[in-house]
């Protein structure tokens, strides 16, 4: 069975011993219905009613005592297990490279809905547990009041194991069908808020969007009853089935006549509580074969990530300076099904420390590309990196050297991996960029974050400065702001930074301040061009 996947090694002891006390627990609810049985229907002397009254009241207290220690402790090593692998799979996935990450899909998923499909399954799994071995215990019982009636239970029970397990793959593929439609419908959610502003200009494209989503509603409601039709037929056919065995032992003569009437009695009384057990497991039995396909996509989705990116003991000490960084034939190439869509490089490249560089080309040029591969979210596929005329063994190190402000730059609320105590410095940033009154920061926050493109990268500027971090990457910064920040960008930050022993390395079309720069790099169709 896959779930038990989740428990490998000595994990899967804790929970062996919590199924064994649930086990433990619905042995004494099958041991009080035997007690009942023969309280009722076998009634001896007065002593021995005081001791089955007493057996009772024990079995009765034991087993509510297994059934909470039981239940607690599965649960409690669930929950453990499954925080161990959103702790992995977070760092995991931190640890990964750029193009894989870029290259994933359900993330979200994974995190959300196949995690807590797995948790919800404790109770479903403490129940279907003791329901089973209440069945097995019962199964006993009725073999020991009359071997008969044990044949006939034991039969009923292999039928619907065969019947129920030629489902398995139908129940299996109705939950498929189902977290498909589910993914659909969350992709044209995510269209709409997306895209919501373009919606409500195009009226055409957003009555096409409503009929996807209507397609899909659809869709979502026929695979929901499909996998209702599965789950509740088989929990009737449970039913179903041991009525028919419970009218062989009431109704079928040759049966009927070998086994004494009180004995009879007991053997339906079993019955009809068994009928109530079996109905449950039955109608559970899609919650495993659910978990088990949650647990398979979030295995699958972990093996993408690759085998390069375990868990570091610690995270690496931050390079504090530099002399030279230099680039020797390094290369890197876009991959469509195996085919080389396009290629940078491969590129020969010196930068110094306290220098000023501006990279220049067209749109699609590889310019951002270039600097991915120079910071290192990259890896080269051909040439390589060194520093300080070493060969980088450790590219987490090296990125440790840079600050950078890319196009899609991500805001972080809290103020991760700067030193805020400073709150005085703090804020007469956010003046200098012309912020104060629009972001405020308080107890290590900033906040608001629903800024426009130009103060999104004002901000962005503001914790890179704190960072104050030897190289400077910045991806067409003074694109979106205004002519005097433009300008202030340019003629005073710039060689401000220089002037602190700074590198900085700027994406920019702003010819007219070309000048300013120490040296200017042209890329066009991924290849260094006239430079100067």
């Amino acid at each position: 069975m896959k779930l038990l996947d989740l428990f490998p090694g000595e994990k899967r002891k804790p929970m062996e011993r919590a199924l064994l006390l649930v086990v433990g627990s619905a042995l004494a609810g099958a041991a009080q219905v035997a007690l009942l049985n023969q309280a009722v229907l076998h009634p001896r002397s007065k002593s021995f009613q005081v001791i089955a009254a007493l057996g009772f009241v024990l079995f009765l207290v034991g087993g509510f005592l297994l059934r909470w220690r039981g239940s607690a402790r599965l649960m409690a090593q669930i929950e453990v297990v499954l925080l161990e692998r959103r702790r992995r799979l977070f760092d995991r996935i931190r640890r990964t490279d750029l193009r894989t990450f870029e290259r994933l899909n359900g993330v979200e998923t994974s995190f959300s809905r196949d995690i807590d499909r797995l948790a919800a399954l404790s109770p479903v799994l403490i129940d279907c547990v003791s329901y089973s071995t209440m069945l097995a215990g019962f199964g006993l019982y009725l073999t020991m009041l009359s071997g008969v009636a044990g044949f006939v239970w034991l039969s009923t029970v292999g039928w619907l194991a065969t019947l129920l397990y030629r489902e398995r793959d139908a129940i299996a593929l109705a939950s498929s069908r189902l977290d498909r439609a589910w993914n659909r419908r969350q992709a044209l959610l995510a269209q709409l808020t997306d895209g919501f502003a373009q919606l409500k200009m195009d009226p055409l494209a957003a009555a096409a969007l409503s009929k996807d989503a209507q397609s899909a509603d659809r869709e979502f409601e026929h695979a929901q009853q499909n996998r209702f039709t599965f789950v509740y037929k088989s929990s009737i056919l449970a039913s179903t089935i041991f009525h028919v065995g419970l009218g062989v032992v009431l109704f079928q003569s040759d049966v009927a006549r070998s086994i004494d009437s009180k004995v009879r009695f007991e053997i339906v009384t079993v019955l009809f509580f068994s009928i109530t057990a079996i109905t449950y497991v039955v109608r559970e039995l899609h919650a495993f074969v659910t978990a088990e396909q949650a647990l398979t996509r979030l295995d699958a989705f972990e093996a993408s990530l690759g085998a390069d990116c375990e868990i570091a003991v610690r995270e690496p000490a931050p390079i504090e300076q530099f002399e030279c960084i230099e680039l020797q034939g390094v290369s890197f190439s876009y991959l469509d099904d195996q085919r080389v869509t396009f290629t940078v490089g491969p590129i020969d490249l010196i930068l110094r420390r306290g220098e000023v560089v501006f990279i220049t080309g067209s749109n699609g040029s590889g310019k951002t590309t270039l600097m991915k591969l120079l910071t290192g979210l990259y890896e080269p596929k051909q040439g390589s990196i060194r520093l300080d005329g070493k060969q980088l063994t450790d590219l987490d190190r090296y990125r440790s050297l840079f600050t950078s402000v890319f196009m899609d730059h991500h805001l972080f609320g809290p103020g991760y991996g700067i030193d805020t105590s400073d709150s005085e410095r703090v804020a007469a940033l956010l003046r200098r960029f012309n912020l104060d009154g629009i972001v405020r920061f308080e107890k290590g926050r900033f906040s608001p974050l629903q800024l426009s493109t130009g103060q999104r990268k004002r901000l962005a500027m503001v914790v890179a400065l704190l960072e104050d971090r030897p190289l400077y990457v910045l991806d067409e910064w003074a694109a979106h702001q205004d002519p005097y920040l433009r300008r202030y960008f340019y003629e005073t930050l710039v060689p401000e930074l220089r002037m602190r022993g700074k590198t900085v390395i700027a994406i920019s079309h702003d010819a007219r301040f070309f000048h300013l720069a120490d040296r200017r790099l042209h890329l066009a169709s991924g290849q260094l061009v006239a430079a100067d």
